[in-house]
């Protein structure tokens, strides 16, 4: 049986200024979400402005920021997903 891959999306809105999110990048594996989920977090609490919200934040400074820090060189998602590609999923 596959391992679960989930995709993430960041930047959606079901407010009055409905929109789709964006997706981050390549899927995760199921034991990596929590980890991916919290390195993007991490970027928030950095960059966010005071009282700024998490979707204001991504606004003003864009997805790049998000996925490099999500996908950093050598984490297991980086890694497991050249391994995925190599074998052709």
């Amino acid at each position: 049986k596959g391992e679960e891959w989930y995709q993430i999306s960041l930047g959606g809105s079901s407010e009055n200024d409905v929109s789709l999110g964006d997706i981050l990048g390549p899927s995760v594996p199921k034991t990596e979400v929590a980890n991916t989920l919290e390195r993007i977090l991490q970027v928030y609490v950095e960059r966010r402005e005071d009282g700024e919200r998490f979707l204001d934040t991504f606004r003003r400074i864009g997805l790049e920021p998000f996925r490099v820090r999500a996908y950093a060189p050598g984490s297991k998602e980086a890694k497991q997903e050249e391994q995925r590609h190599a074998v052709g999923y």
